[in-house]
């Protein structure tokens, strides 16, 4: 990657970075709370409970498990293939810290347990890793971003033009779809959601930087 890109992609972390610091005082100051609440209510009088279940499925996919695996095969394939150390293995671990930090330091109550529709018996470990009474960011939702901007950068400099558009457009929906089941299963808030989406952007940028 020339100098150039790189400068880029670690300008657009420190945007990101930017832009997630100030939703999360505006989210502390309380300015969006009936926001929040209308897009939830709206969200779950819209869409079929009949996908209650589909949406909790999804929410396994985003799991710390999940996600450290995928990141781990694309670590070893950039040792090995192509003997680069790939630093976005290391800086998945600041998505921890900056959650922590929010959760315990912005005030903002986790949705009710009435607006709760997570319709599975099973949680993966690292779902009890973090769990504070406040919801801003959404890690889930960090590290589901942080995962996509690094596999649309790595398909888009993929040679096989054929395929690329097939993937990306897959990747597209399944942010959408992810970001649509955080706020409808009652698990956070819209603007928890926005702000993991924004430090999984950030943190996956300078990943990207320092490639």
């Amino acid at each position: 990657m020339g100098q150039k890109n790189r400068f880029k992609y670690i300008f657009i972390s420190l945007v990101c970075g930017l832009l997630f610091l100030i939703l999360g005082i505006v989210v502390k100051q309380n300015y969006i709370r009936g926001f929040d609440l209308s897009s939830m209510v709206s969200l779950q009088s819209l869409i079929s409970r009949k996908l209650d279940l589909p949406f909790s499925y999804l929410t396994l996919l985003g799991s710390t498990e999940v996600t450290i695996l995928i990141l781990a095969i694309l670590f070893c394939w950039q040792l090995f293939k192509r003997r680069r150390v790939f630093w976005g293995l290391f800086l998945f671990i600041y998505i921890y810290i900056f959650e922590i930090a929010g959760k315990l330091y912005i005030y903002q109550p986790s949705p009710p347990n009435y607006f709760h529709r997570y319709n599975l018996g099973f949680h993966f470990p690292s779902s009890f890793f973090v769990h504070t009474d406040y919801s801003y960011p959404s890690g889930h939702m960090a590290r589901t971003t942080f995962l996509i901007v690094l596999l649309v950068f790595f398909i888009w400099k993929n040679k096989n033009e054929n395929k690329k558009p097939f993937f990306l457009i897959l990747l597209f929906l399944y942010f959408i779809m992810t970001f649509i089941s955080r706020i409808y299963l009652g698990e956070h808030w819209m603007s928890d959601v926005i702000g993991g989406s924004i430090l999984g952007i950030s943190i996956a940028s300078l990943s990207i930087g320092l490639l």
